[in-house]
């Protein structure tokens, strides 16, 4: 038996807690206005060390921009190839998984560096609206996955006429 510092229940209560609080505040920063996005989760990497995605490894940094037809998606996901991750779509969420295993050696003079990253990730996104699955359109180059996710023809904003009396 290993000496564990968290049992493995707490460990999945506490990962759970987590992704929700996560999915909160991904919510909470896709309403804020493009050129507050940044500010407003720098901030949060600054004040609470606890909410920084990078550092704990829970998946992709994203950025979302809603448009009147679609919600588009850019999803940074360096040194993996297209076999590596999987991107799913359902309801009102968008889920990007998959697995990263790297080594990089290097040497420079009598020193030999050697770094390794493994383990698996998950990022679910909520999104603002429903979209239509059929018609959603995904590409990936040089480390970035480039997502466009049409509405539904009930998620688009209607204009309503007004009437003067």
């Amino acid at each position: 038996m290993t000496n564990q510092l968290i049992p493995q229940n707490w460990k999945e209560s506490l990962s759970e807690l987590r992704e929700e609080i996560g999915e909160t505040v991904d919510r909470w920063i896709s309403r804020l206005k493009p050129e507050q996005r940044k500010e407003a989760k720098d901030a949060l990497a600054k004040e609470d060390p606890f909410w920084n995605p990078i550092r704990f490894g829970d998946g992709p940094r994203v950025e979302m921009e809603e448009s009147e037809d679609a919600i588009k998606v850019v999803a940074e996901l360096p040194g993996l190839a297209k076999e590596d991750f999987q991107v799913d779509l359902d309801d009102r969420y968008l889920t990007i998984r998959g697995e990263k295993s790297g080594r990089s050696e290097r040497k420079e003079g009598h020193l030999h560096i050697s770094e390794c990253s493994y383990g698996s990730f998950t990022r679910v996104i909520p999104l603002p609206c429903e979209v239509d699955r059929d018609k959603a359109k995904a590409k990936y180059k040089h480390g970035e996955l480039r997502l466009v996710l049409p509405k539904t023809e009930s998620a688009k904003a209607r204009r309503i006429e007004i009437s003067v009396e």
